[in-house]
């Protein structure tokens, strides 16, 4: 091997033969992994040979920190167990997983001191951008704090018009309105709202809706539930089972479809007829609402694409480096009727 009087290294070195320390090594495991059109095929095959028999893992935060730049984003979600935020989450991956971008997701379980150290976590990690259900509004004004520093953040799943930042939310009150209509098309006039109106700011609009819809000619009768839960349902179903028919609702409007097949299941074991003792409508359209014994009239709220449409702003507001006004982009919900609340003979031909 020829000698150069280049800094020492040889000028005819072969980062795939040299076996002493060599100052191109690095340069071209670095080539290999972050440029590998510079280097040939034949080179290229053996340097991956080595860092897999070496079980080599990229240091991603280290060249991240070099570089001044991450790919890193993250999901702050009230949950996991409810198969909607699941829908919007599979809607989120899809468009940052397109451009090449990866996404840490927590869950705060409707605790407010873990959605803060959860927040304050993913800002440590200096990722690029949060998308959040914020629990509160004190939640919102911490994202807002964020993105003063120069952190994009877009709320998921949350009316925002009064903030500084990006929001995808659906109407809420609309769809309350939605469920309220229905209602009293089918003659319904003692309705109950099993939910959390005081605490969950989407029950609150939700009810408000039905309140509109049915006018001030039929009162509504509020069920409040500790959260939104299959659990929370079972109990709503197990309270009115104990009731006397004639102190029950004729119809029940629910925060979410969890609740409302809780209560489904609860009332179905007590032996009352569904919808012609009560008819029950949810929330959502998840995906086993239209599986269960009775299928469940619902309003559907478009999760996927809700989800896809938020990581579309966190995008265009990275790219922007927020300098644009912020976007809130409204859905409209869609009534979907199934047999909780009608007569069966709905689903027979023509």
């Amino acid at each position: 091997m020829t000698s150069s009087t280049s800094g020492g290294v040889d000028a005819q070195c072969d980062a795939g033969r040299c076996r002493r320390p060599c100052g191109r090594i690095p340069g071209t495991v670095s080539n290999v992994m972050n440029h590998p059109e510079r280097v040939s095929p034949h080179l290229r095959e053996r340097v991956e040979s080595t860092m897999s028999e070496l079980g080599f893992v990229r240091n991603e935060s280290a060249r991240q920190l070099r570089s001044g730049s991450s790919s890193s984003l993250a999901l702050s979600l009230l949950d996991t167990w409810n198969p909607y935020f699941n829908d919007v989450t599979r809607g989120i991956e899809e468009r940052v997983y397109d451009g090449g971008w990866t996404l840490s997701v927590s869950t705060s379980a409707l605790s407010r001191d873990r959605e803060r150290h959860n927040l304050e976590i993913f800002q440590q990690r200096r990722v690029r951008g949060i998308l959040a259900v914020p629990i509160s509004a004190e939640s919102i004004a911490q994202l807002e704090k964020m993105s003063s520093r120069g952190l994009s953040c877009v709320l998921v799943d949350r009316r925002a018009d009064g903030y500084g930042l990006p929001s995808v939310s659906v109407d809420d009150v609309e769809g309350g309105r939605l469920a309220g209509a229905h209602l009293r098309s089918l003659g319904k006039s003692r309705i109950m709202f099993a939910g959390n109106p005081d605490v969950h700011t989407h029950a609150a609009d939700r009810l408000a809706g039905l309140r509109q819809a049915l006018g001030p000619d039929r009162t509504v009768e509020l069920i409040n539930t500790e959260s939104v839960t299959l659990a929370d349902g079972i109990a709503v179903g197990t309270e009115l089972a104990r009731r006397r028919r004639s102190d029950r609702p004729e119809a029940l409007f629910c925060a979410n479809d969890l609740v409302a097949i809780g209560v489904m299941q609860a009332l179905i074991r007590a032996r009352i007829s569904l919808p012609e003792e009560i008819a029950i409508v949810g929330y959502d359209d998840i995906e086993f609402a239209s599986q269960v014994a009775v299928p469940l009239t619902t309003v559907r709220q478009p999760a996927h694409e809700l989800g896809r449409k938020a990581a579309q702003l966190l995008l265009a507001d990275i790219a922007n480096e927020g300098s644009s006004d912020p976007v809130h982009h409204v859905y409209e919900p869609q009534l979907v009727v199934r047999e909780s609340t009608t007569a069966r003979e709905l689903d027979s031909p023509g």
